[in-house]
């Protein structure tokens, strides 16, 4: 329902997030000092509605088209009084010293809310991989590698390691995530083992990445490990020649899909990712049928999962194959209007910081548990590697804060073995990197959607981690809301 305000030339407005980020002080004797808020984003609805945006706030409403150009001239005096009640609880008229409060506030409380969060351990029994996928976060560092896997004492000194950074960030262990490289190779069984053994002696459960090749010499192992295990991860990209074609491995689609069967034959829970590019984006229907043929989309140990293919600073190979987080979000939301089966797929990664609009609009519902530390709005760390909340443990020794520099000896912050010791020269920054600490954030309206963008890309591209690299935001929301004309109207009520 519309809020009328009193008086003739009041607005009407459309309450859409109830629930808001941070609220102004309702007892304010000072707020007549208020003005039209930086803050304040607003996007047109056909020609007779706007959308307005609070960036501090979280507000979202709908107002009268011809009300808008008041709105954004507005002074506190020039409001009725029951307009200033209610421009001023949603953010949009405000007193800088107010806002400044409020950031302090919202910051204070996501910087609490990360302290609570378990630390997740990215550990690598090798960082060598013989496949060399186009896509592969890390570049193609694997192929690079030593074939060569941790040994007893290094496995222990990880867990040890692990202990140590527990005990100083005052966390816990979440879970642990086998890595690599390619972690199950056959020169791997005897460091997987180890590694196992100690999450069990540990009561850590453990997600395993893997290419699926080695499956057949794996599984039986695993299956030992199963009570361990949350899931065994893998990868299917689309039909069998795209999929190959990534792979630089002939027969990459059919090992994949025989190692999917040994580990359901072994009643190990399966986690199968598909990461997607501008050329597979409309193959989701075909993969969800070739699931059903294998009797795999309807089992209950097989999850799904949709990740949108991401540039992180220096992977080349991925030039010409990105989409902007809208495009990825608007295909799949057509996708699931026609087929809601495909909710099925887990599909945050294709909206991220877009799942609030999807979900406070009313257009695609979200589930907060299920969003994952880095997509819950506001945000003040981009990710869970300025947050320590995820660490990287590497073959070679070396510590990282963010696993897509796993191997890579010069980007990292410390060591485990032989010795532990984190560099707090190197560590810092990344430690320190939230958004109110980058000057180049400070007068953006998206800044707690954002958060600076990621920090492995501010290292590679400026060699700085106090720059942010400035994502998309302000153009996916905007692209967003155009494309949801038609819902957003039908579900508000507007004429």
């Amino acid at each position: 329902m519309y809020l009328h305000v009193r008086g003739s030339d009041g607005f009407r407005m459309k309450t859409v997030s109830q629930r808001l980020w941070v609220a102004p002080p309702i007892e304010d004797p000072d707020r007549s000092q208020s003005a039209v808020s930086p803050f304040l984003n607003s996007f047109p609805l056909g020609n007779d509605h706007s959308l307005l945006f609070n960036g501090l706030t979280g507000a979202i409403d709908i107002l009268d088209r011809a009300e808008h150009g008041r709105l954004i001239a507005m002074t506190w005096t020039e409001a009725q009084d029951d307009e200033r009640a209610y421009l001023y609880s949603r953010g949009y008229l405000a007193r800088p010293d107010v806002e400044a409060r409020l950031q302090d506030d919202l910051i204070q409380r996501a910087k609490a809310d990360a302290g609570r969060h378990g630390i997740t351990f990215f550990l690598s029994p090798t960082n060598y991989c013989s496949m060399g996928c186009r896509y592969c976060l890390e570049g193609q560092v694997p192929k690079t590698k030593q074939k060569r896997a941790m040994n007893q004492e290094q496995v222990d000194a990880a867990w040890n390691a692990m202990a140590s950074i527990c005990e100083q960030t005052g966390k816990s262990i979440s879970y642990l995530t086998l890595f690599g490289g390619e972690p199950l190779q056959e020169f791997t069984v005897e460091s997987v083992q180890a590694i196992l053994e100690g999450a069990a002696a540990r009561s850590v459960k453990v997600l395993i990445f893997t290419n699926g090749l080695s499956m057949d010499r794996f599984a039986p192992l695993l299956e030992r490990h199963r009570d361990d295990i949350l899931a065994v991860h893998t990868t299917v990209d689309g039909p069998e020649p795209y999929h190959n074609s990534l792979r630089g491995y002939g027969d990459a689609y059919g090992r994949v899909s025989h190692a999917v069967n040994r580990l359901l034959e072994h009643r190990l829970p399966v986690m199968i990712r598909t990461n997607l590019t501008k050329a597979n984006i409309n193959e989701i229907p075909a993969l969800k049928q070739s699931y059903l043929d294998r009797g795999w989309w309807d089992n209950p140990l097989v999850t799904f999962e949709l990740s949108p293919i991401t540039n992180h600073g220096d992977a080349s190979a991925l030039d010409g194959m990105e989409l902007p987080h809208h495009q990825f979000a608007s295909t799949f939301y057509q996708l699931v209007t026609r087929d809601p089966s495909c909710l099925k797929f887990r599909h945050i990664g294709l909206f991220s910081h877009l799942h609030y609009l999807y979900d406070q609009l009313g257009v695609l519902p979200f589930d907060h548990d299920d969003l994952g530390f880095s997509s819950v709005l506001p945000r003040i760390h981009a990710c869970s590697a300025n947050a320590q909340t995820g660490y990287a443990l590497c073959a070679d020794g070396t510590i990282h804060h963010c696993n897509e520099d796993s191997g890579d000896a010069e980007f990292s912050v410390g060591t485990f073995w032989p010795e532990f010791q984190i560099d707090a020269g190197r560590s810092g920054p990344w430690v320190a990197r939230t958004v109110d600490t980058l000057a180049a954030c400070g007068h953006c309206s998206y800044r707690f959607v954002c958060a600076g963008g990621c920090s492995r890309h501010a290292l590679r591209k400026y060699n700085d981690l106090a720059q942010p690299v400035c994502e998309s935001v302000r153009q996916d929301f905007q692209h967003t809301i155009e494309a949801l004309q038609v819902p957003i109207r039908a579900k508000w009520g507007l004429a």
